[in-house]
């Protein structure tokens, strides 16, 4: 069996392409995974919040051009 060393070495010996390709497998094995570990309750917080005021900001039924014009006058 190899140790953790010694698959992170050979992985890094592959070209991007490959390493990408490794590094989208593992992310799928741990999605998979349903042990997933909890959020830190600070993560959960800063989404929370996001969530708060991403809802408190949206009108789904405005148009776009709506929309747009606010988000321009923004920047």
């Amino acid at each position: 069996m190899s140790s953790r060393a010694e698959v992170e070495r050979a992985a890094l010996e592959l070209s991007a392409t490959e390493r990408l390709e490794v590094a989208a497998a593992l992310f799928e094995s741990v999605e998979q995974d349903a042990e997933q570990p909890p959020l830190p309750e600070w993560q959960r917080n800063v989404l929370d919040e996001r969530i708060a005021e991403d809802d408190a900001g949206c009108d789904p039924d405005e148009p776009w051009e709506d929309a747009k014009r606010q988000i321009l006058a923004n920047l």
